[in-house]
């Protein structure tokens, strides 16, 4: 089990697998409905079907989940894909980034970007991709190193698609 402390703010964060933690399998899977469901058209059962697919920690999909005081605050995945009907090469994503409104601007998103960046690096790949429908993340991708690829019109809304090549 790989569990990894960050101290920031008042508290600390931990990052641990999903697997590891499939207690909290129901909140991510609300995460993520919440946050991304009727965009991408899924039902509350089909989140949390596809989230179990990430109970992995050597291969994709999978999931890290962000604790403070042993409560989920936050997720991240690694996905072969997330953008459906884009190129096959482009592989793999960073996905479902969520932070909970309470502990939003503290460092947690980076840090969980972080993490994946060095995930995908173990794993032998030297680009991550991503693609945000949120108009106000890509300027904060771009400052983490991400590089504009597109802009498209996907189910409906504006969606930036971006990469980062991995150094290292």
């Amino acid at each position: 089990m790989q569990v990894k402390l960050h101290n920031i703010g008042e508290g600390k964060m931990q990052i641990v697998y999903l697997k590891d933690y499939p207690q909290h399998l129901n909140t991510v899977s609300t995460y993520r409905f919440n946050e991304w469901g009727s965009f991408k058209g899924f039902t509350y059962e089909e989140v949390v079907e596809s989230m179990r697919k990430h109970l992995n920690d050597e291969q994709l999909p999978l999931c890290y989940v962000g604790l403070v005081d042993n409560q989920p605050i936050g997720m991240v995945c690694i996905r072969e894909e997330d953008l459906e009907g884009e190129d096959k090469k482009m592989t793999p994503w960073l996905a479902s980034l969520y932070v909970a409104p309470g502990y939003r601007r503290l460092g947690y998103g980076r840090k969980f970007i972080g993490l994946v960046e060095e995930k995908v690096k173990q794993m032998g790949f030297d680009k991550l991709y991503l693609f945000t429908i949120d108009p106000t993340l890509p300027t904060w991708y771009v400052e983490l190193g991400f590089q504009l690829i597109k802009v498209l019109n996907y189910n409906g809304y504006p969606s930036t698609v971006m990469y980062k090549t991995l150094k290292g």
